[in-house]
């Protein structure tokens, strides 16, 4: 009983930080968007969520596998809005020629109860996010980014079951982000890749150590296919 009270107060904190976070980043959304000028290009970066800044796996696999140095700007609890304004902070060190990112997962998170449901508040939740990811490969585009690669969400348990139906509409719709631009742009799905005991930590929402790893290499192949080492 005592480990369940424990397990359950860590659950209810995460998702009080992705409130909380939420509310923050929606603020500064619009600001987020202003165009700077003589930027001088980098190499990569992630921008996303704590599928890449819980554990840092995904970063420090892809900086083993290529051998360069990888910049990540993701953060706990971030969502659409708040990946938008780690994508301004970013340009203040210059553009990218590689964006690496996600986004979305919280926006479902922090609505737990309509996604579950899967109804118009959960489909206007994943719009939203969606177009919110349109404006900011607009600016990515705008800025000179020449590649974005978007590391798709897959199949939580635990804490976070039963959100299957918005995880399968949220991939639907994941790909009208890239065709928003000609920018090269890859979606990556790691819906079948994550299934499988020991891929997924205790809470079913982050990917562990393996899960990690699976996705970093999965990321890996598509940029190879591309031409970027």
């Amino acid at each position: 009983m005592r480990l369940f009270l424990e397990v359950s107060v860590v659950a209810a904190l995460s998702f009080v930080n992705f409130r909380a976070y939420a509310g923050n980043a929606e603020a500064v959304y619009h600001d987020a968007l202003e165009t700077s000028e003589n930027l001088v290009a980098n190499e990569t970066i992630i921008i996303g969520d704590s599928i890449f800044a819980l554990n840092g796996v995904i970063n420090s696999e892809l900086e083993s596998l290529s051998s360069k140095d990888i910049d990540s700007y993701a953060r706990n609890g971030a969502v659409m809005s708040g990946i938008v304004r780690q994508y301004q902070q970013s340009r203040e060190a210059g553009i990218a020629r590689t964006v690496i990112m996600n986004g979305g997962g919280n926006d479902v998170l922090s609505n737990m109860g309509a996604c579950r449901a899967f109804n118009q508040t959960c489909i206007g939740v994943i719009e939203k996010a969606i177009s919110q990811g349109m404006d900011l490969v607009a600016q990515m585009e705008e800025d000179g980014v020449e590649s974005v690669f978007f590391l798709g969400y897959y199949y939580t348990t635990t804490f976070a079951s039963g959100l299957e139906e918005a995880v399968d509409y949220a991939m639907s719709r994941v790909p009208a982000i890239c065709a928003s631009t000609t920018l090269r742009c890859e979606v990556i799905d790691t819906r079948e890749a994550m299934q499988g005991a020991g891929n997924i930590s205790w809470d079913g929402i982050h990917p562990s150590r393996t899960g990690s790893i699976k996705m970093a290499r999965l990321l890996w192949e598509r940029m190879q296919a591309n031409g970027i080492d």
